[in-house]
């Protein structure tokens, strides 16, 4: 029988209401049993509060990011005394080196140095801020500013309850607008159960229940089959969109022999024509790079004890595939010449070269796959059938677009014209870092 709330030691239970507390939360206020039953498409916890029946029991607003530092499992003083290892932690590169804008710049509104910033240089101060919130912040200490400047003041949901269960027909659905703070007594994961992280979170609970799910085999046995517990959902990128096709050139006109007129020997009935010349193709357009997959989510599970398995997955994220490029068009067909004409209109007229086929266009590039987020879970026990694993198999680049073809050369005339050449095929894109899963005992 799984531990409920009403089982917990008193020490588990002063461990839940100080982190309440810590939370701007009164431990006396807060719903005593929550479940995801009947919340259909998932128990969605975000901010503000996406559902009525479990809206947030604060809002947190921090200025800086030291206080959300003293909200997190990973204290720095571990970390320097060394009763932890912080060699999971990606730690940037010293923040002079990035070559910011100048914070003195911007006057009091710092938040416009955002508008100044490659991309590079914010997914660095992210990178920055995950590191000061799970590593030894002393270590990005340089980034600080900047981290504040950019990220806050910071509004956070906090949710609490003292028992939460999560049923296999609706996930408990983790999306709050910047990092959601979440406070349980005791977390229940019912079998085929899981917790969906969309954006980063800090999860607390004394103790966390994860289920066994039973396969069923073939000679009517049943299988332990561990199935996700904390599911981390990326959006995948979209595809990119195929170039259009070249247009085909115009045919050249013919030439037109003159002949005499039946009374004289003017050449000009009817008129002479000199043949046209005929256009080229024009090429066909390149298609598009596929767009990047995106995962969010670095996050910090302190669970305390645990019993089960728990398996950390990544769905979403796949780069989009690259645009296919577009054929050439075709080129024109030349125009045919006259040949001599009878006495004494016995000049000729040439025929003209028939149009070149155009450059096929390029296919596009396949969009990069999302980086796996960092995840981070202690626990104060594990029981024996406890396991921590992780998939990160969904985190694949987009295919690149297929190249289109060369256009055709155009017949006839004097001479033919040549065909254009294919243009090439886009390149695939980039397979995305896995990320991180780092299961530690929670420090005394």
């Amino acid at each position: 029988m799984a531990k409920q709330f009403k089982d917990l030691s008193s020490e588990q239970v002063a461990k839940f209401n100080a982190r309440c507390a810590q939370l701007g939360v009164d431990p006396s206020k807060i719903q005593g049993s929550v479940t995801t039953a009947g919340a259909e498409g998932g128990l969605h916890c975000g901010h503000p509060g996406a559902n009525s029946t479990f809206p947030p029991a604060n809002i947190l607003k921090l200025d800086n990011v030291a206080q959300l530092k003293a909200l997190s499992a990973c204290n720095d003083e571990d970390y320097v005394r060394g009763l932890e290892s912080d060699a999971h932690v990606k730690y940037p590169q010293p923040v002079a080196d990035l070559e910011l804008p100048l914070l003195s710049s911007y006057g009091s509104d710092l938040t416009l140095i955002e508008n100044f910033m490659t991309e590079a240089q914010k997914e660095t101060v992210v990178q920055a801020l995950h590191a000061y919130l799970v590593g030894n912040s002393n270590k990005v200490k340089d980034y600080e500013p900047i981290i504040n400047a950019i990220h806050f003041p910071m509004s956070l949901a906090v949710y609490a309850a003292q028992d939460i269960t999560i049923t296999a027909a609706n996930p408990l659905v983790l999306n709050s607008d910047q990092i959601g703070l979440y406070n349980f007594g005791v977390v229940t994961v019912e079998p085929g159960g899981s917790i969906q992280v969309l954006t980063a979170a800090q999860m607390d609970s004394q103790v966390f229940n994860g289920q066994t799910a039973m396969r069923a085999n073939a000679d009517g046995t049943a299988t332990a089959s561990v199935v996700p517990t904390i599911n981390f959902k990326g959006a995948n990128g979209s595809n990119g969109t195929d170039g259009t096709a070249g247009t085909n050139g115009g045919n050249g006109g013919n030439a037109k022999q003159g002949s005499p007129s039946s009374n004289n020997c003017d050449c000009n009935n009817p008129s002479p024509v000199a043949a046209t010349a005929s256009g080229n193709g024009t090429a066909g357009s390149s298609g598009t790079r596929g767009a990047d997959g995106s995962i969010s989510g670095n996050s910090v599970f302190s669970l305390g004890a645990i019993s089960g398995p728990i398996q950390v997955t990544y769905v979403g994220g796949v780069g989009g595939n690259g645009g296919a490029g577009m054929a050439g068009g075709s080129g024109g067909n030349g125009g045919n010449a006259a040949g001599a004409a009878a006495s004494p209109c016995n000049n000729s007229y040439a025929g003209t070269p028939s149009g070149n086929g155009a450059n096929g266009g390029n296919g596009g590039n396949g969009g990069n796959g999302a980086n796996g987020p960092n995840v981070t879970i202690y626990y104060t026990s594990i029981t024996s059938d406890t396991t921590f694993s992780i998939d990160t198999s969904s985190i694949a680049a987009g295919s690149g677009g297929a190249a289109g073809a060369g256009g055709a050369a155009g017949t006839g005339g004097t001479g033919g014209g040549t065909a254009g050449t294919p243009g090439t095929a886009g390149a695939p894109g980039i397979t995305g870092s896995p990320g991180t899963l780092t299961t530690r005992l929670q420090p005394a």
